[in-house]
């Protein structure tokens, strides 16, 4: 993967990948934070979580939301000044 810069200015900014899956059946958003600057994985979580309505978890690269909630993810996203990527689904 690419560098992470902890300084805007030494590199690019990447944004939040969003990504729909099913697992066990049942839709998920998983939000993979591993190469956003200044990422807390487990505070996004807790304010998505709430935001959205939904449960979910976080460990150090990524947030699992259940249900598709991309859309609300990225206008909490585009709230907070990111741009986000969606990948598949």
């Amino acid at each position: 993967p690419p560098a992470v810069f902890s300084n805007p200015a030494e590199g690019p900014h990447w944004p939040p990948v969003l990504r729909f899956e099913r697992r066990n059946g049942k839709p998920t958003t998983v939000v993979f934070t591993d190469l956003v600057d200044h990422a807390d994985p487990v505070a996004w979580a807790s304010e998505l979580k709430k935001r959205c309505s939904v449960g979910g978890s976080a460990d150090a690269t990524s947030i699992l939301l259940q249900g598709d909630v991309r859309t609300k993810v990225e206008d909490w996203a585009k709230a907070k000044g990111l741009k986000t990527k969606r990948i598949g689904g």
